[in-house]
């Protein structure tokens, strides 16, 4: 939890959700045991019994941190900026989970899915004032350059990138054969 008592605001993971899944259960794990924690879930990836573990590894009585956890989801990039939108300011720690996964939708418009990143990121910055952030994301996949630009900046709008890193972090997940 480097992160969260420093003077960084917007901390970026860019990574694979295989390994993301352990670096937020804890964080999210520990965050509860100080206080609220808001998770905006843009991959539909929140596992709820891992943080549930890491809660019981810390401390026996674990549900009080358990309902200060709140998830919201968002499956759309629409959702994804009326979330980041109608999150409130304040002290209260943000997790996001797959920010860019909606906005990658081949469905959208790349003119519509740069509109609503400037919004979210827009609040970002606002939220970002009052407490930290701490947002999931990868790059867009091979046949999706042109969706490139929305992540760059993504990583220019974070005070800080950790690149947590595989095959798949990278769009390619599949294995070879031989």
């Amino acid at each position: 939890m480097f992160w969260y008592n420093c003077l960084v605001r917007i901390v970026l993971a860019v990574t694979a959700f295989s390994l993301a899944r352990p670096l937020i259960s804890e964080t999210a794990a520990r965050l509860a045991l100080r206080g609220p924690v808001f998770i905006l879930d843009g991959s539909n990836s929140v596992d709820a019994f891992a943080i549930a573990r890491a809660l019981r590894r810390k401390q026996q009585d674990f549900y009080p941190a358990l309902e200060r956890i709140q998830v919201a989801r968002a499956f759309t990039c629409y959702q994804m900026a009326s979330l980041i939108r109608q999150t409130p300011g304040g002290s209260t720690p943000k997790i996001i989970l797959g920010l860019l996964n909606s906005f990658y939708d081949e469905d959208v418009r790349l003119a519509d899915a740069l509109r609503l990143f400037d919004q979210a990121e827009e609040n970002l910055k606002r939220l970002a004032q009052t407490a930290p952030i701490l947002v999931t994301s990868r790059p867009p996949g091979s046949g999706q350059a042109e969706r490139q630009q929305l992540y760059l900046r993504l990583m220019a709008a974070a005070d800080q990138t950790i690149v947590l890193d595989t095959p798949e972090t990278h769009g390619s997940s599949q294995l070879a054969l031989f």
